[in-house]
C-alpha cells in the first residue's frame, strides 16, 4: 500500500518491500478515520477513539504501547479479532513491533541515546506491557459498546463504571469534532505519552545512579 505521506509499504514477501514503515503522520490520519465495530453502532467510534481510551486505563509506564496498539490498522485495516486466524495475528505483531520501532527511530522527541534503550524496549513488547494492554483493550471494547449504543450490549462484560464514563467522555468528545481534530488529538497523545516516557528514563537512570533503583524493574501494581 502507499500512505497518505506516499511511503510505500509492502510485507515481506512481496517483491516492492522495503522495510519503508508508515510515519506517525500516517498512523494518526488513518485512525483516526477508520471506524471501529464495523460502523455497527449508533454513535461512530474511530480506532483513534479507542487507541486514547486504552491509554486511560493502563499502567501509565505502557501509555505509548496503548496508544500504537492499533497502529498496524493504518496498514491492513480494522478486522474483528474473531475472523483473523492465528497465522494472521502473528504477522499483525511482527508488523506491530517494526511500526513501533520505526516510530520511535524517527521521532524529533526521543533522544539518539535513548532509541534503543531497554527501557522503552520493556514499555512497548515486553509481557507486561502487552497484558496490561490486551486487558485494558477488552474493558475498553466493552465500554465503547455501551457508550456508543451497540444494540447487543448483553453480549458485552460489565466493566467499572469509571471505565464506562472515560469511553463516554471520550466517544462524546470526539463525535463533535472532525476527523482532522481527532488525528490531532492522538498525535498530541502519542507525542505527551513519548514526552513522559523519556523524562521517566532519564529521571529513573538519575534514581539508579543513588541507590540502584529503577521504575521499570519494580513489580507491577496490582492489576486495576
Amino acid at each position: 500500500m502507499i500512505t497518505y505521506s506516499g511511503r510505500r509499504v509492502f510485507p515481506e514477501w512481496d517483491a516492492r518491500h522495503t522495510g519503508e514503515m508508515p510515519s506517525l503522520n500516517d498512523i494518526c490520519r488513518s485512525l483516526s478515520r477508520i471506524i471501529r465495530f464495523a460502523g455497527q453502532t449508533e454513535d461512530i467510534v474511530t480506532v483513534a477513539t479507542h487507541s486514547i481510551i486504552v491509554s486511560k486505563l493502563v499502567d501509565p509506564r505502557f501509555t505509548l504501547a496503548a496508544l500504537l496498539h492499533d497502529s498496524i490498522e493504518c496498514v491492513v485495516g480494522d478486522r474483528i479479532g474473531t475472523w483473523k486466524t492465528d497465522h494472521e495475528s502473528d504477522i499483525e505483531d511482527a508488523l506491530y513491533r517494526r511500526i513501533c520501532e520505526s516510530v520511535i527511530l524517527e521521532s524529533d522527541v526521543v533522544p539518539g541515546d535513548m532509541k534503543n534503550h531497554p527501557h522503552i524496549t520493556y514499555s512497548l513488547f515486553s509481557d507486561d506491557a502487552m497484558r496490561a494492554v490486551e486487558k485494558a483493550d477488552y474493558a475498553a471494547v466493552c465500554c465503547e459498546a455501551v457508550a456508543a449504543g451497540h444494540s447487543d450490549r448483553s453480549a458485552f462484560t460489565r466493566q467499572p463504571r469509571a471505565f464506562v464514563e472515560t469511553a463516554e467522555y471520550m466517544i462524546e468528545a470526539h463525535s463533535q469534532v472532525m476527523f482532522e481534530d481527532i488525528e490531532q488529538d492522538l498525535s498530541e497523545y502519542i507525542t505527551s505519552a513519548l514526552n513522559e516516557l523519556v523524562e521517566q528514563i532519564s529521571e529513573d537512570e538519575r534514581r539508579a545512579t543513588l541507590d540502584g533503583a529503577t521504575m521499570f524493574t519494580q513489580p507491577i501494581e496490582a492489576d486495576r
